[in-house]
């Protein structure tokens, strides 16, 4: 090291490298034994304690107890000038206080030893600071690259746009504490939030949309910009008249790139590739609220030739009124220049088709099953919606249920659909004979010549194959001759079943159309009856249900707000309350049934008539499970 001051010092050198040759042969416990205490304050730079521990020839100890028994020696103090982050300096025992004489940070100003610090960096003295200097032995990218320029002290520069309006540089200390800070910030970093080994799995597109929904919606939107700009520009010179000519209809609803929704692709989500291949439905983030919907984009080009205007919103109408706990649910609807964008409810699911063969489930539940379906077609049916293409993908399972899990609160979906926006299925294996024979005859407008009842006769057919099928595990019908022909047969699992199954279906795939059992005097078949039960706990429901409804219209008006945020897997277990109410198994609660519960339960009358009268929309005669999950949305 050198000595700031004392005979036969050594020159300082302005060349870097010729001074760290001076230091490389010095010991600092021999220099500190020649030091010359004429003076007040001798300084070591740390520029030179860290050239000289990284000479390899002294020691961090050895430093440290040399210079402390030179001190000791001398009657002298060491101190830390901490403030300036500059140099160790050594400063005379008798011209220190009694407080002083200790290990102590310098005062700015107070110190002599400062002020000589000053002074040496304004003769051209480089020193190097204590950050600087931990910064570049921890190894983090922000340290600076070389010793600094004398004079710049520890302060490093901020960015030329940051300057201030006298045009006098904004200076920015950085102090140890803040260089510590990043370093441990970027081991947690590394080591902790993002390790090396997880890379290939964060970096993979379905993590990427759960663990970052709404950057992943970004980046999928942005993605069809780029592949919309990428189309050849000879298709947009062919415009002309004849694009005019064949230009697509617009129906005038809302923009769906200014709907905020962004569409994942078929690889990216879904837990049954059959619901994205078969049915079309892809899964839509809201980029702003993180919300999950289905999606289904129908090209307008391939609406059927009577679909306008007047039917879409005719349609979409029906598709509302069809709120059932066993119906996927209709949200909303738009548009674009070449596609329709028909939203759904999320529902993570599994199609019949996927786990028919190798579902385990005992009777109950699957009588509890063909209740659900029963009950779907005729509260579709009570609105004059009907299906008419009915397929083993069209029913939506409970994702749990893949895994031999209950497949309680199972979906439909479809209704409507058939005739408006599709004019064939994937396969007609679930159809009725009679809808297959037209189909053949007159093409995809044979559902405009069938009668209403008709049609309704069609869907019980449906509900036959599809109870069939979640008893024996197959179709009744492997092809559509078969279909046509009206032949089957049952299977040896189904002759394992109550007698009174066999019946349930015989009275469904009944060839006289006018002899066929109905979906809403199936859910009074005696096998249902004696296989399903409501479950238990209808008067600690009703006890909550008015709680709810006598609490304050703030409480309550934000229990309505809260269920629009609601997962599938939460409205899945709130399902569960709701079916205690349910007691005739139609998938909705009438005042009926809430008089029954609240007599059971010894409340007065008036609570059953305050809870349906909030919670049944008007003119719909029921309660919902979408307006029954208020209740619960808040728990």
């Amino acid at each position: 090291g050198r000595w700031a001051a004392g005979a036969g010092r050594p020159q300082h050198c302005g060349d870097v490298k010729a001074r760290r040759r001076l230091l490389q042969p010095l010991r600092l416990a021999d220099v500190a034994a020649m030091a010359d205490f004429g003076e007040a304050v001798q300084t070591v730079t740390l520029a030179d304690v860290g050239a000289a521990l990284a000479s390899g020839k002294v020691g961090f100890g050895e430093v440290t107890e040399s210079l402390f028994d030179s001190a000791k020696t001398a009657n002298k103090s060491i101190l830390f000038d901490s403030t300036r982050s500059m140099s160790m300096s050594m400063i005379k025992g008798d011209s220190l206080s009694p407080s002083q004489r200790r290990l102590r940070p310098m005062t700015a100003g107070a110190s002599e030893g400062s002020r000589r610090s000053e002074r040496r960096a304004s003769k051209g003295l480089a020193t190097l600071s204590m950050a600087d200097w931990a910064a570049s032995t921890i190894g983090l990218e922000s340290a600076p690259p070389a010793m600094p320029t004398p004079g710049a002290d520890s302060r490093r520069s901020t960015p030329s746009h940051r300057r201030d309006r006298k045009r006098t540089q904004t200076m920015e200390t950085m102090t140890l504490s803040h260089v510590l800070d990043e370093a441990a910030e970027k081991v947690v970093h590394i080591t902790v939030e993002r390790p090396w080994y997880l890379e290939s799995c964060v970096q993979h597109p379905r993590c990427l949309r759960v663990c970052y929904p709404a950057e992943h919606s970004t980046r999928q939107k942005n993605r069809g910009r780029q592949e919309g700009k990428a189309a050849p520009a000879e298709s947009k010179a062919s415009g002309g008249a004849s694009s005019e000519r064949n230009a697509l209809p617009m129906f005038g609803l809302p923009d769906f790139a200014q709907a905020g929704y962004a569409l994942t692709f078929a690889d990216d989500g879904g837990d049954d590739p059959l619901v994205a291949h078969i049915l079309g439905l892809q899964v839509a983030m809201h980029k702003k609220m993180s919300l999950q919907r289905y999606c289904l984009v129908h090209p307008k080009a391939r609406l059927p030739a009577g679909t306008g205007a007047v039917e879409l919103s005719s349609l979409l109408r029906s598709l509302r009124r069809c709120d059932h706990a066993n119906i996927l649910a209709f949200r909303d609807c738009f548009e674009d220049e070449e596609h329709l964008y028909i939203m759904y409810e999320y529902f993570p699911c599994c199609t019949l088709r996927s786990v028919m063969e190798k579902q385990s489930w005992n009777q109950e539940q699957i009588a509890n099953t063909i209740r659900e379906l029963c009950a779907a077609v005729a509260g579709a049916s009570a609105m004059n919606v009907v299906h008419l293409g009915f397929t083993l993908c069209h029913v939506l399972l409970p994702a749990s249920s893949a895994h031999g899990g209950d497949p309680t609160l199972c979906k439909v979906f479809g209704f409507g659909l058939m005739g408006v926006l599709y004019e064939d299925t994937a396969d007609h294996l679930c159809w009725a004979p009679e809808a297959l024979e037209r189909f053949n005859q007159q093409g995809a407008n044979f559902i405009q010549k069938m009668e209403v009842s008709m049609r309704q006769a069609c869907d019980a057919w449906s509900l036959g194959v599809l109870a069939f099928t979640l008893i024996a595990k197959q179709p009744p019908m492997a092809t559509e001759q078969m279909v046509l022909l009206r032949r089957w047969q049952f299977t040896l699992a189904i002759d394992l079943m109550d007698i009174e199954a066999k019946s349930l279906i015989e009275g469904f795939l009944n060839t006289a159309v006018d002899r066929r059992l109905r979906p809403e005097r199936a859910l009074h078949h005696e096998w249902i009856r004696k296989r399903w039960r409501p479950p238990l706990g209808a008067g600690d429901v009703i006890l909550q249900l008015e709680e709810f409804c006598f609490s304050p219209l703030p409480k309550r008006l934000f229990g309505r707000f809260l269920a629009n945020f609601l997962e599938a897997e939460h409205v899945r277990r709130i399902a569960r309350f709701f079916y205690t109410l349910d007691l005739q198994g139609t998938g909705a609660v009438t005042l009926k049934e809430l008089e029954a519960i609240a007599k059971s339960a010894q409340r007065p009358h008036a609570s059953a008539v305050a809870i349906f009268n909030w919670l049944a929309p008007s003119g719909s005669g029921a309660i919902s499970l979408s307006r029954f999950v208020e209740c619960y949305a808040e728990d």
